[in-house]
């Protein structure tokens, strides 16, 4: 990253977090924490220390101790800094606490979590062919180039599918494109529609699709993109490929999971931990991604199209069925009395996400110990080379027989 494009990004990001931050101070109304004005003041602070720590870590990256290797807490510091602030979450949000207190706490436990993964990922001895620069720049990627860019492309082809459906309504009848726009732009949109829409045979396979498919497909080709960025130029382990994109995949996770947060109201700090397991979906996919890339970088060809997959794969399979139980949800007519099948459906999809974010959690820490100590060998060997190299005892043999000659 050049100097001047990191010094443009750490001035917008400390200004684009000094704004969303006077916007929240400017906008609390604390005779009221519960109104939805105040709510969405606390997410503008909660986004606004989010840039702020974002600036801090490319600044961070200048520091003469940048191309050192980082060593993040043990990894039960981090799920007590994550189990602590849920429960000041939850006392802030009972006592009225919220304008004051909501963002802080939420940014306060996504560190945690962040601390938690980040060092189960850098806790083997190849962890020092790291440096804090990389480490610092892919999170950074993670948390603002990634998700800017692929909700870019996202919102791009929710508008085209939209497009799309309407095009062909008024093909087919002008006057069913009118009454579907006329009644997406009535009182209340898509709330009066509510599950009658999600029923629909046409809404429910385009929003399978998008959960599905477009975002693991966009979020891991962004996520990818900064591994490539922060590695273009150094000379890779497959180690060192792993741990920068399950950084950017951190990064990722940490700004969506604060986004369902503090959207969630009172509830925020139990949805937090609830989410919080979930971002090694992301770790895991863009780790993969990351390695994939290492492995064509090296060996040429077309190596990273299977990792590339199995990244979406992964990340398809955990959307889709979290949608698939939305829309059974959905599709209730009494949710308080909802019939068997829907009950078993629901079950087996959560028995199969379960395994999914389990097999995730599994294969990380292990990879992470693979490449790991396979980084760190390769390291000690690179160290014994010059000394296997240097045969002191030939050079005098060689020394002798010149003497013989010469005499």
């Amino acid at each position: 990253m050049s100097r001047l494009a990191r010094y443009t990004a750490i001035v917008v990001l400390f200004a684009a977090g000094l704004g969303l931050l006077a916007v929240y101070a400017l906008n609390i109304d604390y005779s009221a924490p519960g109104d939805t004005e105040v709510r969405d003041a606390a997410a503008a602070g909660g986004f606004g220390t989010v840039c702020i720590v974002g600036a801090l870590l490319l600044v961070s990256g200048r520091l003469r101790s940048a191309t050192r290797s980082f060593r993040f807490p043990p990894v039960w510091l981090g799920v007590v800094a994550l189990v602590l602030a849920a429960l000041a979450g939850v006392a802030a949000a009972h006592w009225d606490w919220l304008p004051l207190a909501e963002p802080f706490i939420a940014v306060v436990a996504l560190a945690g979590l962040f601390s938690a993964i980040a060092r189960l990922v850098t806790r083997w001895p190849g962890a020092q062919s790291l440096q804090r620069r990389d480490i610092a720049l892919a999170t950074v990627w993670g948390m603002f180039a990634a998700t800017g860019i692929a909700l870019v492309l996202q919102l791009a082809f929710a508008i085209l599918a939209v497009l799309a459906v309407l095009g062909g309504l008024a093909l087919v009848d002008t006057s069913l494109a009118s009454s579907l726009i006329d009644r997406l732009s009535g009182t209340g949109g898509l709330d009066d529609l509510g599950s009658d829409l999600l029923q629909t045979l046409t809404v429910a396979v385009g929003v399978s699709a998008m959960y599905a498919i477009v975002a693991p497909l966009t979020e891991e080709f962004t996520k990818l993109l900064g591994v490539i960025f922060v590695q273009r130029s150094k000379v890779t382990t497959g180690y060192s490929a792993f741990v920068t994109g399950a950084c950017v995949g951190l990064g990722f996770s940490v700004v969506e999971t604060l986004g369902y947060a503090l959207a969630a109201g009172t509830a925020w700090p139990w949805l937090l931990l609830v989410r919080a397991p979930v971002a090694f979906i992301h770790v895991t996919a863009s780790a993969l991604a990351g390695y994939g890339w290492h492995r064509q970088r090296t060996t040429g060809g077309f190596r990273i199209v299977p990792y590339l997959i199995a990244a979406v794969l992964v990340h398809g399979a955990w959307n889709g069925l979290t949608v698939s139980a939305m829309l059974i949800s959905a599709s209730l007519e009494d949710p308080n009395n909802p019939p068997v099948g829907a009950i078993l459906g629901v079950l087996l999809i959560v028995a199969l996400l379960a395994t999914v974010l389990t097999g995730c959690i599994a294969w990380t820490i292990l990879a992470a110990r693979k490449l790991g100590r396979e980084a760190n060998l390769s390291i000690q060997q690179r160290l014994q080379e010059p000394r296997q190299a240097l045969d002191i005892s030939s050079i005098r043999l060689e020394r002798s027989e010149v003497r013989g000659i010469t005499t």
